[in-house]
């Protein structure tokens, strides 16, 4: 069983326009993005539901590791605190729309963080364990987000030195730092 959705999502680390091999992974490489939904979002509650229905369908009722789950909790980036992740990928390039649903030529767009409709369809597996995953089917660019969630997302300037108090340009001298010392472990670099 396998279910189609599409969801309104900022996207995060997208490979739509050339696919991605990661390291630790075998495999052909694929195009893939993480969605990301607030966890308030009514969204969440439809991918539960169908998520549900496939695990009774195709796993009988065995509730796969979070792991082995299409939808996630992120707890290490700040910026996704309160969201979910789904992780959709394909092997073969999904569609690429703007909101006239052309085909959008620049890989650039959509970014990382923007807003974006997307296709996936949920689906169970069971090698070499079981579970459900989302395969993308496409993208609709929906507008700009107003940062990035994944790749070069970070605290702005202001939030990293906002508490430091500003000092007079014209008093403010640097110095050029001193040559570091290596430390070098007993019997050298093993490299």
């Amino acid at each position: 069983m396998s279910v189609n959705i599409t969801l309104l999502a900022r996207i995060m680390y997208p490979h739509l326009y050339q696919p991605k091999a990661w390291q630790n992974e075998e495999g052909e490489p694929k195009y893939e993005c993480v969605l990301v939904i607030d966890s308030k979002d009514p969204q969440i509650q439809t991918i539960v539901y169908e998520t549900a229905k496939i695990i009774a369908a195709d796993l009988d009722g065995a509730q796969p590791s979070q792991d082995n789950y299409p939808l996630k909790p992120d707890t290490k980036n700040p910026l996704l605190a309160g969201c979910y992740t789904i992780r959709a990928r394909s092997k073969f390039q999904p569609q690429v729309v703007d909101p006239q649903r052309k085909a959008i030529l620049d890989p650039n767009v959509p970014a990382d963080g923007d807003w974006v409709y997307a296709s996936i369809q949920l689906y169970s597996y069971t090698k070499p364990r079981q579970g459900v995953a989302a395969s993308l089917n496409g993208v609709m660019f929906h507008g700009p987000g107003q940062q990035k969630l994944g790749t070069g997302g970070g605290p702005s300037v202001d939030e990293m030195f906002g508490h430091v108090p500003q000092q007079a340009a014209s008093t403010t001298t640097v110095a050029a730092p001193a040559q570091p010392q290596q430390n070098q472990p007993p019997g050298g670099f093993p490299y």
